[in-house]
Order: C-alpha cells, then structure tokens, then sequence
C-alpha cells in the first residue's frame, strides 16, 4: 500500500487518479391509492460522478423515473412532488464522504447548476413538481451534480445517500 504526502506533487498526482464518488442510491418504490387508482412506481439509477480532478468540475445526471399504470375508473391523473434531503452536509453545502474526508457538491434542477433541488423550505432549494396521465403515464425527472474544482481531497472513493421524498396526489 502506497501513502501519499500532501505536497505539490501529490496534487499533481491527484488529478490523474481521482476520486469516485456516488451521490444517490438507487430507489425504487410502488403506490396505490385503493384498487380503482392508478398504480405508480419510482426508480432512480446512482448518481456517479467518476474521476475527479482538482483542476475542473466534475458533472454528472441522473434520472428519476416515476410511472403509473393500472388507471381505473377512480383516477384521471396523478400529480408528483419530488424533493430531496441535504444529505451529508447541508442544502447549501452537500458533501461526499470517504472516512472523516469530504468533498462538496450539490444537486441541481438544470443543467445550469443554479438552482438547488431539496424540500423547497430553506437555502434557495426547490422541489420538483408536475402531473402524470394514461396518455403520458412515464415521466423521467433529469438531477444535475457537479463537484467544483479546487478542493483539495485525497484520493478515495467518495459516497453519501440522499433520500428523496415523492409525494402523489391521486386525481
């Protein structure tokens, strides 16, 4: 096993060897009203942001997929709300984990990396909100991440679970 010093050169040396780091696990859940309301399911894939480099930010997306089948008489449309929890860290300050190490990053809205996804309650965040019919019963949600560069991190595979909350209104 290799101990690295941090020096000049072991900054030089962290850009070709990164850092892997996931930032959301894979969720996958089912809803149903009664027997007459449409059935709904949510995935999500892990937000990987592979290799990091101290020199340029890292990005990565990931989709959330929510879909509802099985429409009987009872519903017309379901309507979603989609928030995220801080995570590690904080909404303005997420970060990922690797022993007592940390790097920051974030999740956004766009890839614009402006707005925060979270619970819409504090730190400029927002939720993601929107409606799901039999004609569209798919609706995949994009989340944005990026690590910023200039952090200074040893090399390690990095990870953190932010858990989400999906909110349906049966129509």
């Amino acid at each position: 096993m290799t101990y690295v010093r941090e020096t000049a050169s072991w900054r030089r040396a962290w850009a070709r060897h990164g850092v892997i780091a996931l930032a959301m696990m894979a969720v996958a859940a089912t809803w149903s009203r009664d027997g007459s309301a449409a059935t709904c399911t949510v995935s999500a894939n892990p937000l990987s942001f592979g290799t990091y480099s101290t020199t340029s930010n890292a990005t990565s997306t990931t989709t959330i997929t929510i879909t509802c089948g099985g429409w009987g008489n009872g519903s017309k449309s379901v309507s979603y709300t989609l928030s995220a929890s801080a995570g590690s860290g904080s909404y303005a300050n997420r970060q990922l984990l690797y022993g007592s190490h940390t790097v920051s990053y974030n999740l956004y809205t766009s890839s614009a990396y402006t707005t925060i996804w979270g619970d819409g309650t504090g730190d400029g965040t927002i939720t993601l909100s929107g409606t799901i019919t039999n004609q569209q019963p798919s609706v995949p949600i994009t989340i944005y991440g990026v690590i910023r560069a200039g952090q200074n991190a040893v090399p390690g595979s990095y990870g953190t679970t932010v858990p989400i909350t999906v909110t349906l209104t049966y129509q």
